[in-house]
């Protein structure tokens, strides 16, 4: 159980300390296309939190770091890091993914739910 944790522990630094955020704050230049894709791989709610924890999971491939637990609570840090104009901008990828999503049909309608920003 100590090793599971240190091995929690090691992965939550290294991607913490290796991700380049300017590639995670920078969210204006993703493409609701590619990120509608990855809702097919689990993610029920479209909402700016799971876009960003998109993004933290594509900067933790890159990283080899494939923790669930660390890729979450990094994705935890930087949200209650950023600003409100931010996360504001992470609301509004969301909605243009839910736009994009909807107008192509992709999904079932129950998937299509966008959480409202909360800027907690």
């Amino acid at each position: 159980m100590e090793c599971q944790q240190q091995q929690e522990f090691e992965s939550f630094e290294h991607l913490l300390n290796g991700i380049d955020l300017n590639n995670i704050s920078t969210p204006a230049l993703r493409d609701p296309f590619e990120i509608s894709k990855q809702f097919n791989n689990g993610i029920k709610f479209i909402s700016a939190r799971n876009i960003l924890y998109l993004n933290v999971l594509g900067e933790a491939k890159k990283l080899n770091v494939n923790n669930t637990y660390a890729i979450k609570r990094v994705t935890e840090i930087l949200w209650s890091r950023a600003t409100f104009e931010e996360k504001r901008i992470w609301c509004d990828l969301a909605k243009q993914v839910s736009n994009f999503i909807k107008s192509e049909s992709m999904f079932p309608p129950n998937i299509l739910r966008v959480r409202k920003f909360d800027s907690n």
